[in-house]
């Protein structure tokens, strides 16, 4: 997904791939190691679909990611889903800039936008990063606005590394509450070098 696009940043011109990306929500299964099962979609001129899997493995999350044969073929793991336990999360919706859940106090917005931490981002892409995936390789925790929880206690445990962390959107918002995990789909309208999209979701736990 990565090379360099014609007028984007200023840098010189080769290619551009142009890749969008959609993320389902599949299952949470539980078990000594639960597992969030994400799908993604790429489309655009990229025409693949991963699975992703982000484990917690003794208090820490591992994400695999597996490529389908075919894209967008998620019919058969939803069917066998159906055979392993899984926690039923709780879906929040968009109330003007608030996202909640129905009976339940708290309520989640996307942070404020940061122009000094989206500068050191444009400065990162002019000496040669290629995006999200370089920008959080380099930057870390540093590099990431976490979605505002007010009314409860949540850390961060997760955020997918394609992702942009920087002035963005909420898109989807779950909440697991067996478990007291959040997990924040995000949306970013500014694109990567190659025309990709820099969209990524965040997984947060409910600490109290």
């Amino acid at each position: 997904m990565v090379v360099v696009a014609a007028g984007l940043w200023g840098r010189p011109a080769c290619a551009s791939t142009n890749c969008t990306q959609k993320f389902t929500l599949i299952a949470r299964t539980k078990g000594a190691n639960p597992t969030f099962w994400i799908g993604e979609d790429l489309g655009g001129e990229c025409h693949q679909s991963h699975l992703l899997q982000v484990s917690m493995v003794s208090g820490k999350a591992v994400l695999v990611r597996s490529d389908l044969e075919l894209q967008k073929d998620w019919k058969w793991l939803a069917t066998a889903m159906k055979r392993f336990r899984t926690e039923q999360p709780i879906e929040l919706f968009k109330t003007e800039a608030r996202w909640r859940a129905k009976g339940v106090k708290w309520f989640v917005t996307a942070p404020a936008g940061n122009g000094k931490l989206m500068s050191a981002f444009r400065r990162h892409i002019e000496a040669g990063g290629d995006g999200g995936t370089s920008w959080n390789r380099k930057m870390g925790k540093k590099g990431i606005l976490l979605p505002v929880v007010k009314g409860i206690d949540a850390e961060m445990v997760y955020a997918y590394d394609r992702g942009l962390y920087v002035d963005y959107e909420l898109t989807k918002v779950y909440y697991f509450a067996k478990s007291g995990y959040l997990l924040a789909f995000t949306g970013q309208k500014q694109l990567a070098v190659g025309g990709d999209t820099m969209h990524g979701f965040i997984l947060m736990r409910r600490t109290k």
